[in-house]
């Protein structure tokens, strides 16, 4: 009942013996990846995050190559601050009841958040792996990057996600 520490990804791959180390990433990673398209809209990522229980959505193309990613932080994020300029906007005395700019027709113009391509809300994918490098090097990467998780690629495909809790 006791707390006595917490146990870091870096922790875990400095104590793995030789032959976890020189494991493929892919040995580890998510290969069934459910994507999004940069035209989808939100909503869809937002329904395929909750039906799948995952947090992180690759972007596509039409053709299949990979773009960038999407997690739900980043849409928290976008969400919160559009948000926030609406109510500042309101705060500012820019809404009133009279006049043409009424809170009625602010209301009635409101953008839906679901509604807006994905594209707009993504993150860019700067960092990936190949699927022949080491989960000893990936695992290092992410500390090294400070990031939650790594898109393999073959060529330009995303063909595996890992994510620290994976490892």
């Amino acid at each position: 009942g006791k707390v006595l520490g917490v146990v870091k990804a870096i922790d875990v791959v400095a104590s793995m013996d030789k032959q976890m180390k020189k494991k493929k990433v892919m040995e580890l990673a998510t290969t069934e990846l459910i994507v999004v398209h940069e035209n989808d809209r939100t909503g869809k990522a937002i329904e395929l995050m909750d039906e799948y229980a995952i947090d992180r959505l690759p972007v596509v193309d039409d053709k299949g190559n990979l773009l960038n990613i999407v997690s739900l932080t980043d849409l928290m994020e976008h969400y919160f601050i559009m948000m926030q300029n609406k109510s500042e906007m309101r705060g500012r005395g820019a809404l009133t009841m009279k006049g043409p700019r009424t809170i009625r027709s602010f209301r009635a113009k409101r953008p839906d958040l679901h509604e807006f391509p994905i594209k707009n809300f993504s993150s860019h994918v700067i960092i990936t792996a190949t699927e022949k490098e080491s989960i000893n090097n990936v695992i290092l990467d992410m500390k090294k990057f400070e990031i939650g998780s790594m898109i393999i690629v073959r060529g330009k495909k995303a063909v595996g996600i890992i994510q620290q809790e994976t490892c």
